[in-house]
């Protein structure tokens, strides 16, 4: 059991830490969420920002900087040196938001992605990078490189994953008409401006859905999920899936497996399941959340298996309370924006298949704020530039463990049907606990009663025994 440890701990010590840089939420003005704390804290009226928020945290889950598309600040809410003048366009906001990527072997440097706005009034659609030193400055930080041009035509939509071995990213974007996607590779010399091309898909005819869309990867990064409006959003919109080379920035295997219907697109920690937010905005109905199994990877099957999760019903008058934007959080839960709403959807069990994912539509008051459809766009693991890599393909499944650090508890996220049992083992391997599991059941609470401070590992198994799944939480 000793040897065991040692590689467990080898193995994990980084993984916990890795989704903190997503800890940290902003949107919509002045509203925010902090998820270190579990119910995540509500942080409202310190920010003064625009609704295309990036926004990033620290391994250990605190406020490194933001931004919208007008000017970068730091967590002490100050304007970044060159912070201002990025490149904003005057006439849409965008469906996905910019993203911020740390530079692999570049302690505190940054690059911030920003797709262009478009509309059919505006000839520009670049995608441009910023590069941020939070370093510069007494740690107050800088902008060293601005309005960088990265690719000249481009949906105004982006994600980003990590690289096969996990020490670069991959910016992954698409082409604002033709069937192209555009791979630019992150690595420790820099961003590449010379992109991986792969055809995929049709053309997109001209109209004013040419720049929309949502782009999403699954938890290992190995498949990409799209949907995208072609002349409207409700009836001539559909959600695509592709495989995508984490070693060379190919995509291949394009198909269409679902739609009608536009909105947020989020996939479960698990990757079984994916969720669509569909705008409606008819006589009764704003709009409607599905959810799909993606598991088996056929078309056919999926679209099959589209379940309605809710749906939101229209007040009188304008069309308000549309569900939009959908983000995982690092608790294991899926958000949903909502609208000119005091609160977001939650999705409290996104691994288990509708209705037992559990959807609250007033799921999370937001202390009388009010939120709009965007929520931050981040990648789901992040290089670590200390000691290792976090990479969600490692042989040995990752649980989900939040919070961590921990004081009274934590909510371990099994995302699989096979665990028998969960074990935790303390610094010297001892099993200290242990937690059996009910058939299907895809999530516990650990109490911390009795446990002294200090590291813990959780090793999940089934029923033969056989490691299924391992974690890791401190408590203090």
């Amino acid at each position: 059991m000793k040897h065991i440890m040692i590689g467990l701990l080898a193995s994990i010590s980084l993984f916990s830490t890795a989704q903190n840089q997503n800890a940290t939420w902003l949107f919509n003005i002045n509203t925010g969420l902090d998820f270190m704390t579990a119910p995540p804290t509500v942080l409202q009226g310190s920010t003064s920002i625009g609704r295309d928020v990036a926004v990033i945290s620290s391994e250990s889950g605190e406020l490194v900087f933001y931004s919208d598309d007008q000017r970068i600040r730091n967590a002490q809410h100050q304007m970044l040196v060159n912070g201002d003048g990025l490149y904003k366009s005057p006439f849409t906001s965008k469906p996905q938001s910019n993203m911020i990527l740390p530079w692999p072997g570049h302690p505190g440097q940054y690059y911030l992605i920003q797709p262009y706005p478009w509309n059919p009034n505006d000839t520009i659609t670049a995608t441009y990078f910023h590069r941020i030193d939070m370093n510069a400055f007494g740690g107050s930080g800088a902008v060293v490189e601005k309005n960088m041009v990265l690719a000249d035509s481009t949906g105004a939509y982006i994600t980003a994953v990590l690289d096969s071995a996990g020490t670069g990213i991959w910016v992954i974007l698409h082409h604002l008409n033709a069937p192209l996607f555009l791979a630019y590779h992150l690595d420790t010399d820099g961003l590449s401006i010379v992109p991986v091309v792969s055809e995929a898909g049709s053309a997109i005819p001209p109209s004013f859905y040419q720049p929309m869309g949502m782009l999403r990867p699954s938890p290992s990064g190995e498949r990409l999920y799209l949907v995208k409006p072609y002349s409207n959003w409700t009836s001539d919109c559909s959600l695509h899936q592709m495989d995508f080379n984490r070693s060379t920035g190919e995509i291949t295997a394009f198909k269409t497996i679902g739609g009608p219907g536009y909105g947020g697109l989020e996939i479960s920690p698990s990757g079984q399941f994916l969720y669509t937010s569909t705008y409606v905005c008819d006589a009764t109905v704003a709009s409607r959340l599905w959810q799909y199994d993606v598991s088996s990877g056929d078309s056919a099957t999926i679209q099959a298996s589209r379940t309605l999760v809710y749906e939101a019903p229209r007040p009188p008058g304008p069309c308000l309370g549309v569900q939009g934007n959908l983000a995982l959080g690092i608790d294991g839960r899926i958000y949903c924006a909502v609208s000119y709403a005091q609160h977001l959807g939650v999705i409290n069990a996104p691994d288990l298949p509708a209705p037992a994912c559990d959807y609250g539509h007033q799921g999370f008051y937001l202390d009388g704020d009010t939120t709009w459809l965007g929520l931050p766009n981040q990648m789901r693991a992040y290089p670590i530039t200390s000691t290792g890599i976090v990479s969600a393909t490692d042989d040995v499944p990752r649980l989900l463990i939040v919070p961590d650090p921990a004081k009274d508890g934590c909510r371990i996220v099994v995302g699989a049907d096979q665990v028998d049992r969960l074990e935790l083992l303390d610094a010297r391997g001892h099993r200290v606990r242990t937690l059996r599991c009910a058939p299907g059941q895809r999530e516990m609470q650990l109490d911390r009663e009795g446990l002294a401070n200090g590291l813990y590992v959780v090793v999940a198994r089934g029923a033969d025994g056989e490691v299924a799944a391992v974690g890791r939480v401190v408590f203090e």
